[in-house]
């Protein structure tokens, strides 16, 4: 894969962002974990256009919510709404690549080792933070993790999973104890749909 030069580093609309990641993923050959291009596509997203508003959908009752704004075969690509203080369980991602960039406020992002074959809970390995336009990447190889909105205030995350999530693993981090998930949607396309889901 030839990555563009920094002269041809163009910024991208949100739905030119889908038409090349649905583009770009359908035919890539490569481990996600090596394609620097999908991380590149993330970083070209000019999420100052705020054009993400219209998936931005708060629940006051929720930690969070997850919007799905477009998918294939191979990807989802979501909107995560983060309230204030508010953060996800440690999880893992079920063998699938994540993607974030942050479109509003700031995260924190928690690694951890999974340790449950030693009957242990997660070992924290790294803590992060992003502002605005900050672009992460994870997958299981690299370990666990949480994130959550930073200094008091909401955040507003695009994330990448590849191949889709639908059930995931979340982590106690006092015991060694875990569950999984249903990765349910808050809404899609925009539209609120019945939310049934967990994480």
């Amino acid at each position: 894969i030839v990555l563009p030069s920094i002269t041809d580093f163009t910024m991208l609309s949100l739905d030119e962002l889908c038409d090349r990641l649905h583009t770009h993923i359908a035919k890539s050959d490569l481990p996600l974990e090596d394609d620097l291009t999908t991380k590149q596509l993330l970083e070209q997203y000019d999420h100052t256009s705020r054009d993400w508003e219209p998936f931005a959908m708060f629940d006051t009752e929720k930690a969070y919510t997850r919007n799905l704004i477009t998918f294939g075969e191979k990807f989802d690509l979501i909107l995560l709404c983060w309230n204030a203080e508010m953060c996800s369980p440690v999880h893992d991602h079920a063998g699938a690549n994540c993607w974030f960039k942050v479109c509003e406020g700031s995260v924190e992002e928690h690694q951890y080792e999974d340790r449950a074959e030693q009957g242990l809970p997660p070992t924290p390995s790294q803590s992060l933070t992003f502002t605005q336009g900050g672009v992460s990447y994870i997958n299981d190889n690299i370990g666990l993790h949480k994130v959550g909105a930073a200094n008091g205030k909401r955040a507003v995350t695009l994330h990448l999973y590849s191949p889709s999530v639908r059930i995931c693993t979340a982590f106690s981090e006092e015991k060694s104890e875990k569950k999984s998930c249903v990765c349910s949607f808050f809404s899609k396309m925009g539209e609120l749909v019945h939310y049934s889901g967990n994480a």
